[in-house]
């Protein structure tokens, strides 16, 4: 990832070229925060919809993501339109960073991908009331889909073995395939295995893991597939 939070003339300045309706300041605790207008717009550059925005910077970015808000009132906060209670809004799935915010992305690539595609999904949910690039289900039941997805499998018990395995520190080849096929994974899925490692570290899959595990997921008739 980049080095940490931007220096703020430098963000105002890649602002001016890029989004100049959005500003960059430091809020009353210190953060730096970048509001104003987004701009949604089409595949020719026509404008297209706008909202009122605030996207707030972290001293852990690009560790943590940073926190983005519509602030005009105009999506509800509920998880059907993917806002948390607090108004947080979710513009992607943190494991999802290798595709959509990947290493050495900057903060306005984080605007132009994940930013800008949550906001062109709200405006055309709105209009034609379903969402244009599909969408993960909220909370756990969308982290399940998004590793049934990625993992390329039906089974959320699958899902809950390459979990078990990604959040170990190192490779455990020895260990039984989590694919299911009683082999040890060295002869079996240590390809896919070692591909999944690069795309999600093992301190995320470990928080998922123990996630899942207080939800006991292997247990619930819905996710026990």
């Amino acid at each position: 990832m980049s080095e940490g939070v931007p220096n703020l003339e430098d963000l105002r300045r890649d602002l001016r070229s890029t989004y100049p309706t959005l500003h960059a300041f430091r809020d009353t605790v210190g953060h730096v925060e970048i509001a104003g207008a987004f701009v949604v717009r089409g595949t020719s550059g026509e404008e297209l919809d706008r909202y009122s925005i605030s996207i707030v910077l972290l001293p852990d970015f690009p560790d943590r993501l940073p926190i983005v808000r519509e602030t005009g009132g105009r999506i509800p906060w509920h998880e059907d339109r993917h806002v948390e209670r607090d108004g947080r809004a979710c513009v992607m799935i943190e494991e999802d960073r290798w595709r959509c915010f990947p290493a050495g992305s900057s903060v306005i690539d984080f605007i132009r991908v994940p930013v800008a595609n949550f906001f062109l999904s709200q405006s055309y949910f709105e209009e034609h009331g379903e969402w244009p690039l599909g969408e993960w289900e909220h909370g756990l039941d969308g982290i399940f889909q998004y590793y049934r997805w990625l993992i390329g499998t039906e089974s959320n018990l699958t899902v809950y073995r390459f979990l078990y395995m990604l959040a170990k520190r190192d490779a455990k080849l020895h260990y039984e395939c989590p694919c299911g096929s009683g082999k040890k994974t060295k002869r079996c899925c240590h390809t896919k295995v070692a591909g999944l490692r690069r795309k999600i570290p093992w301190q995320l899959a470990r928080a998922r893991l123990q996630a899942l595990k207080i939800a006991k997921p292997y247990r619930g008739s819905r996710l026990a597939n």
